[in-house]
């Protein structure tokens, strides 16, 4: 693999932003757009982690991690708070994010009827999490993936963090391997914006 792996710098925001939206497609965050984007992953680069791996000065891949779900978003709006003035400007532009968004309120706060957060409580899950990963399509499949999480474990690994999660779509095939194929074990299922089911998995991380 030709590229370097580390921690991404504030000035990598929106280059990561950029990323998400182009390979990233399950979900509604791509349809908020790099600009929305890029203040999400600055307050991850400042208070949770975040990997980036180089090619010539190029972000090729990254993977970002919630260190503590708890109260994710409140923590984000405390210290984003245009941020979210800018995500209510655009569900009254779009209304179709409407939903989206209080259903990722829901999970984030767990305190809605049948939060998934209740069932990862049932489960006795880690609370940090993998919330978003990508490698541009012409490194796929080259081992860039895998690199970037063993890095990215070894940061997890100097906050303390000894096991973290993951949710994949059911339907996302490629991804299931992938995360199975790099130590990560199944743990249960849930649903997340509406009928799609979606697996769990959780891996620990070897101190």
């Amino acid at each position: 693999m030709a590229g370097m792996v580390e921690k991404a710098k504030i000035s990598d925001a929106f280059q990561i932003a950029e990323l998400h939206c182009k390979t990233i497609f399950d979900g509604f965050l791509p349809r908020l757009g790099a600009d929305f984007l890029s203040s999400l992953y600055v307050f991850l680069i400042r208070k949770e982690t975040v990997v980036v791996c180089r090619q010539e000065g190029r972000i090729i891949g990254f993977a970002s991690v919630a260190n503590k779900t708890r109260r994710l978003l409140w923590r984000f709006v405390l210290n984003s708070p245009k941020s979210m003035l800018k995500l209510l400007m655009l569900t009254v532009k779009r209304p179709a994010l409407i939903v989206p968004v209080l259903e990722t309120v829901h999970i984030t706060f767990g305190t809605w009827l049948n939060a998934p957060r209740r069932e990862f409580k049932k489960q006795d899950l880690p609370e940090s999490e993998l919330l978003s990963m990508a490698v541009i399509p012409e490194q796929q499949n080259n081992g860039v993936g895998s690199t970037i999480l063993s890095s990215l474990e070894t940061c997890l690994k100097e906050t303390g963090i000894t096991e973290y999660r993951v949710i994949v779509g059911e339907k996302l095939a490629e991804a299931n391997g992938f995360y199975a194929k790099n130590g990560f074990g199944f743990a249960t299922q849930i649903s997340i914006h509406g009928q799609n089911r979606s697996n769990v998995y959780v891996k620990k991380v070897i101190i």
